[in-house]
């Protein structure tokens, strides 16, 4: 948490703000809002491979601003939202999301076939958590290879999110607690 915080800190120092302003005393300079977009715009020109988004939305004010690799880690479950996210999927140069079930990896195989634009899937692992994501096991493999089989979705990995421990401030802590 600290690295990303340190990380976010960095990115907002590199854009003008209305202190960098008043050091330079040039008072006509006015407050300046940074939007996720712009964050987003000095991520990829700092060498970043696309950029996380939890929402249709936020993803449509992305693609706005020209950034064209993005990832969805939350997964897309009604066909409002499938249908926006084939419109998006046709702006940008990558487009990944997430899939936590065999019927939802179906609806989006279907969906992206009527765009005509493969699709790049991530299964969603539960964790232990109970929120989102498939059990790992058989029904998991089951997915994976559902995915990987169908015509208009790319098997891009496994995303696997365990939020609950994200306070331990060490990596080997958040590792030896996912695996206890």
């Amino acid at each position: 948490m600290r690295i990303r915080l340190l990380a976010l800190a960095i990115s907002l120092l590199i854009l003008p703000t209305m202190g960098q302003a008043a050091l330079r005393g040039t008072p006509d300079e006015t407050f300046r809002y940074v939007s996720h977009e712009e964050i987003a715009k000095r991520q990829m020109e700092a060498g970043s491979l696309g950029i996380c988004t939890d929402k249709l939305g936020a993803a449509d004010a992305l693609a706005d601003a020209r950034i064209d690799s993005i990832l969805i880690p939350s997964p897309v479950v009604t066909d409002r939202g499938m249908t926006r996210l084939i419109a998006l999927v046709e702006r940008l140069r990558e487009l990944m999301v997430v899939c936590d079930n065999a019927e939802i990896a179906a609806r989006l195989n279907a969906a992206a076939a009527v765009g005509g634009k493969v699709l790049k899937v991530l299964v969603d692992i539960d964790p232990g958590m109970g929120r989102t994501g498939i059990a790992p096991g058989d029904a998991a493999m089951a997915l994976v290879q559902q995915v990987a089989n169908a015509c208009y979705l790319e098997y891009a990995g496994i995303q696997c999110y365990a939020g609950n421990l994200q306070h331990l401030d060490s990596p080997n802590e958040r590792r030896d607690a996912s695996f206890s």
